[in-house]
């Protein structure tokens, strides 16, 4: 497809992950280690296929897991993008907080990586459980201590609410905790259950219309009680740490989507890579 403008915005998608989440419907495998050269072949083609701008704002790798990588793993891969990030404002990272560590965090900053959106989801450790969360309150403070000692600190924090079981009390506990990390955003969303995922598969239901609401309109107003700002219906910022990269989905700018399961926008036409790996790998070839 000819490019009138180029985009300025570019996804990746890793779609390896230590263990797979109850609730999650995205693009994922368990990570096993005879599917990566395949994988970062084909990222390789696709990057060079793509005829990517060099003077893009914002790169965000999302997954999956893009942490699950190996430190040599993650520089490999950051390296593949080092000529698309000379000039990107915002940077971005989703990380699992028991997937990092003090190299892989150095990688990350020696590669220009200056914001990590940090996956808490909840402080209740029941609610993990039933998630298949494998992180504990305290890894993700230590997550955050380790991405700030490498000076990143533009930090976004996620977190569900209408889970199966979940009171509003657990929400506001896990709000507050998640306040004392001093995040500059937060993601707010409320459980989705597809019917192929673990939850779908077993039945699994989210709270009450009701209840729902009343967690939601308690999250607008605590957060802005607290200083931030909503900007969408799912995010918050404090100042002007409003995410550049979600704001060209909102305001419907191009994108490029890189990777099994991305998705990207061209011309104002959407387009979609193989949801499954096996797929993409196959198209690759």
């Amino acid at each position: 497809m000819i490019q009138k403008n180029k985009p300025s915005y570019l996804y990746i998608h890793v779609p390896f992950c230590k263990s797979i989440c109850a609730y999650c419907d995205f693009a994922h495998v368990v990570y096993q280690t005879n599917q990566i050269e395949q994988w970062f072949d084909a990222i390789q083609k696709e990057l060079q296929a793509s005829e990517i701008s060099y003077d893009l704002k914002t790169i965000y790798i999302g997954g999956g897991t893009p942490t699950v990588l190996t430190a040599e793993q993650l520089d490999r891969l950051l390296t593949l993008l080092d000529p698309y990030a000379s000039n990107v404002k915002e940077y971005t990272i989703e990380i699992n907080p028991e997937t990092l560590d003090e190299k892989k965090a150095q990688i990350l900053s020696i590669h220009g990586v200056n914001r990590a959106s940090v996956g808490l989801q909840t402080t209740n450790e029941k609610l993990l459980k039933l998630l298949g969360r494998h992180h504990t309150f305290q890894q993700v403070q230590d997550t955050i201590s380790i991405l700030k000692k490498y000076e990143i600190s533009n930090i976004s924090l996620d977190i569900m609410y209408s889970l199966p079981f979940q009171t509003m009390e657990m929400l506001q506990e896990t709000v507050k905790k998640a306040l004392t990390l001093q995040p500059k955003h937060m993601s707010l969303y409320s459980l989705t259950i597809e019917e192929n995922t673990i939850f779908g598969k077993k039945g699994y239901t989210p709270l009450d219309e009701e209840t729902e609401a009343n967690m939601y309109e308690w999250i607008v107003a605590y957060l802005q009680k607290e200083g931030f700002h909503q900007y969408e219906v799912s995010n918050f910022a404090c100042g002007n740490h409003e995410s550049m990269h979600n704001k060209a989905y909102w305001n419907y700018y191009d994108f490029y989507g890189i990777g099994c399961g991305a998705s990207g926008k061209i011309n104002h036409v959407r387009y979609d890579a193989p949801h499954t790996l096996s797929m993409y790998l196959q198209d690759s070839l």
